[in-house]
């Protein structure tokens, strides 16, 4: 290599190393610029992508209704019982798409729309942050920078209530332990919401979850629920529970519901009435708050029948 060579690669070194640093620098600069953004509360919406909301006229987030109805659809799903994979599916069947890439959805789409506190009209920045100002990779903040909580930023379409209980429906189910084979005393297996009983029914001796079984005798098939740990381990972890033909109970759920249907408008008087005599009457918004609870346990037991329609059919 002649001596001209050698000045030429030094000299392309030493340039791209200026570049190199020049760009870190600006780097640190826009990131400097965009967190002290992030601390006077200036919040990024990306409309193109969030499903529910659209730039208004005035430049503020706006609610679209057609959008918001499945926003909620979706949590209400999650609450009711459903998959990710089911609430996906549920979607794909209707012929919708995603916001922006309107692509098919998925489980891990319904997951971030039932993670994104956005719809609650809270928004959380400096969620991700850039580690490489060349290849501009981001990664997941998990405390190494500061995140900033700005609240009542925007119109909500869910309430904080309902966006909390579905994150700590999403713990509970992330908590129970994915099984292979076995069972050992006292796992409940993985979250199913493949029928309509499974999580509801729960062995008055042992505590486990029952278990929707196939039997088949002479050619003959017969659904039952049995006891997990009746059905791993015999009489020694469980001795009495029994198992229970799936039409009876079915019928029997059935029954009860009719029951209920019958009398729960005297039903419901008498809780408001209790709950008036029992509660601290400067309490503001406590009556209010027992209807919109008791709504919501009708809006369950309506769904409740549609499901067990669902599973009859």
């Amino acid at each position: 290599m002649n001596t001209l060579e050698t000045d030429t690669e030094m000299m392309l070194t030493i340039m791209s190393c200026f570049a190199q640093a020049e760009s870190e620098s600006i780097s640190k600069n826009v990131s400097w610029g965009i967190r002290q953004s992030f601390k006077n509360g200036n919040v990024p919406m990306q409309y193109a992508r969030l499903l529910g909301y659209q730039k208004g006229a005035d430049g503020n987030a706006e609610i679209v209704p057609e959008e918001a109805e499945i926003v909620r659809e979706i949590f209400h799903r999650y609450l009711d019982g459903a998959s990710l994979n089911q609430i996906a599916d549920m979607l794909n069947n209707r012929g919708l798409t995603t916001k922006g890439s309107n692509s098919a959805y998925r489980k891990e789409v319904v997951q971030r729309i039932l993670t994104n506190e956005k719809y609650t009209g809270d928004a959380l920045l400096q969620k991700t942050y850039i580690t490489d100002c060349i290849t501009k990779k981001s990664r997941k903040n998990n405390g190494e920078l500061p995140m900033y909580l700005v609240k009542n930023h925007h119109e909500p379409i869910i309430s904080r209530a309902d966006f909390n209980r579905v994150q700590e429906e999403m713990a509970r189910r992330s908590a129970k332990r994915v099984i292979a084979d076995k069972l050992t005393k006292g796992e409940q297996g993985r979250y199913s919401a493949k029928y309509a009983l499974s999580e509801l029914l729960i062995c008055g001796e042992c505590g486990a979850h029952y278990r929707r079984v196939t039997w088949t005798a002479k050619g003959f098939k017969e659904i039952k629920w049995r006891c997990l740990n009746r059905i791993q381990y015999g009489k020694r972890k469980c001795h009495t529970a029994p198992t229970v033909d799936e039409q009876v109970l079915h019928k029997a759920i059935a029954s009860a519901i009719n029951e209920f249907c019958d009398v729960k408008d005297d039903v419901a008087k008498v809780l408001r009435e209790s709950i008036t005599e029992v509660l601290d009457p400067n309490l503001n918004g406590s009556v209010q708050a027992a209807q919109q609870r008791i709504d919501e346990l009708a809006h369950n037991i309506d769904e409740l029948i549609r499901l067990a329609n669902f599973t009859r059919n």
